[in-house]
């Protein structure tokens, strides 16, 4: 189908050799387990058979993919190779003369395009470039290890490969991408944050949707085919998915054979057999298995992959079958009612409390307090509102509405208490950003907020617990893995 909401053929599981049963044993124990996925979408043999977003995440958001991002560079690169454009044994330098330190280090002048791309490109430590001439940043960060003989996971040196495709092109990759892959692979709406030199993140601004982040990985599995034409070349994908650099040297996760089975050219290795992944910050993933024609490809907010991973191998990869399975309409019917059906934890409707005409209406007043109650900014970590003083819930029908005051300003969220959340737009200094609300009773007493930003993978946690005259306040950004709680009066 060419529609860009819905390309890939949709089928059973049982006809691509994937029990039901097993689809729907990894939802339950992911769900079991705590981890939160935002999405789901199994691919084999080029067809879908398995599919899901976990409310209020849906097929038609776009969704911060992070550092999946890079394996588009590496793919613009890999093309460019192809053209005889550039090549991986290019000097870095050699593109920027006029950024190049006077005096270059021997590790600077041998730094090539393929250190770049496999994280080896000799520094000890992760440059953390907020320049506006960001080259030159880079290029002064020193160099302490020959480059090629050390693993440091490195978002500016992927970033400077986008750099040099534009140098050479004088195209940004998302520009240079557009004709080759992503008008003819049909891809729909998508965005890209831009670094600090104001060209677009090569490191990890992209937003997608599942259905485009699966094609690339179906294109990869394809050996860079799409609908018969070549669209990659097959030599730069063999190249790119298979390890260039020892990573067991532990630098990005300690005691995971996942972190530490190599890394290609802008992905990591699996520790499977053939197995690749394309990878982004709290599970944006492509988990790829080459030999069995597999992509398994989710969106999360959690730093729990390894578990993530294993649970596919232990449900999916050990349940399949090089042949179709009969078709198991019971478990089939099961698996299609859970993958229509998901929903985070917040989202489980409660009941109401009596509580809500006491508290309605009346004013929090809050000790004095540093807390970010409201998050923005590109990773959700600046706060929207500061020192907030007073918090006032007002509940309705089915959502209660909570005003945040500092003194000076207000901002407003309402939150849905009835099993669904409601979206919130809020004016920012970067522009508007929609946040998702949702509220329940985990009591009589206390009450649980959940909002959360689905383009950027946040959420907060705000719990209000009522006493006789006070309260106690907590607050939870789930990712930093950090609760405060204040008291407040009323």
């Amino acid at each position: 189908m060419s529609n860009n909401e819905f390309f890939f053929q949709r089928t059973s599981p049982e006809s691509l050799g994937i029990p039901s049963y097993a689809i729907e044993g990894f939802i339950n124990n992911i769900e079991k387990e705590g981890i939160e996925l935002h999405s789901l979408m199994i691919l084999r043999h080029g067809k879908v058979c398995a599919e899901g977003w976990w409310k209020p995440y849906s097929k038609n958001e776009l969704h911060n993919v992070h550092s999946f991002t890079k394996s588009f560079v590496s793919t613009a690169f890999g093309i460019l190779e192809s053209e005889g454009i550039l090549s991986l044994e290019d000097s870095v330098i050699s593109f920027f003369p006029e950024e190049t330190p006077e005096n270059p280090s021997e590790n600077l002048k041998n730094m090539k395009i393929r250190h770049l791309l496999s994280m080896s490109c000799g520094h000890h430590d992760e440059p953390r470039i907020t320049d506006k001439n960001f080259v030159k940043a880079f290029l002064s960060h020193p160099v302490t290890h020959e480059p090629g003989t050390y693993f440091r996971y490195n978002s500016a040196a992927t970033h400077l490969v986008s750099r040099i495709i534009h140098k050479v092109t004088g195209k940004t990759f998302i520009e240079f991408l557009k004709p080759y892959i992503f008008e003819p692979m049909g891809f729909g709406e998508f965005s890209c944050s831009n670094n600090s030199d104001g060209f677009p993140s090569g490191g990890g601004g992209l937003a997608l949707k599942t259905e485009d982040m699966t094609k690339l990985a179906a294109l990869y599995l394809n050996k860079g085919k799409w609908q018969g034409k070549e669209l990659i070349p097959e030599k730069w994908i063999e190249t790119a998915t298979i390890p260039q650099v020892d990573n067991s040297n532990g630098e990005h996760r300690e005691n995971n054979e996942d972190w530490e089975a190599g890394y290609g050219y802008q992905m990591w290795m699996n520790k499977n057999k053939h197995s690749y992944r394309f990878d982004g910050a709290f599970g944006q993933e492509a988990f790829v298995c080459q030999d069995e024609d597999l992509a398994v490809v989710f969106t999360a907010a959690s730093y729990r992959l390894g578990d993530i991973f294993d649970l596919i191998r232990r449900y999916i990869l050990n349940n399949l079958s090089d042949k179709a399975l009969p078709e198991n309409t019971g478990a089939s019917g099961e698996l299609i009612n859970k993958l229509n059906n998901l929903r985070l934890p917040e989202l489980i409707k409660s009941e109401k409390s009596l509580m809500e005409l006491n508290a309605s209406g009346k004013k929090l007043a809050l000790e004095d307090n540093k807390l970010t109650f409201i998050a923005a900014g590109n990773f959700m970590n600046a706060p929207l509102i500061s020192g907030v003083k007073f918090i006032t819930p007002v509940f309705e029908e089915d959502k209660v509405i909570l005003t945040f005051e500092n003194g000076e300003k207000s901002e407003t969220i309402a939150a849905g208490t009835k099993g669904e959340a409601i979206k919130n737009t809020i004016k920012t200094e970067n522009g508007e950003l929609d946040f998702y609300a949702s509220a329940k009773w985990l009591d009589q007493n206390v009450l649980s907020i959940t909002y959360r930003t689905l383009k950027i993978v946040r959420s907060t946690n705000l719990t209000i617990t009522y006493h006789l005259n006070s309260a106690e306040i907590s607050v939870e950004h789930a990712l930093r893995g950090n609760k405060e709680t204040i008291k407040a009066i009323f």
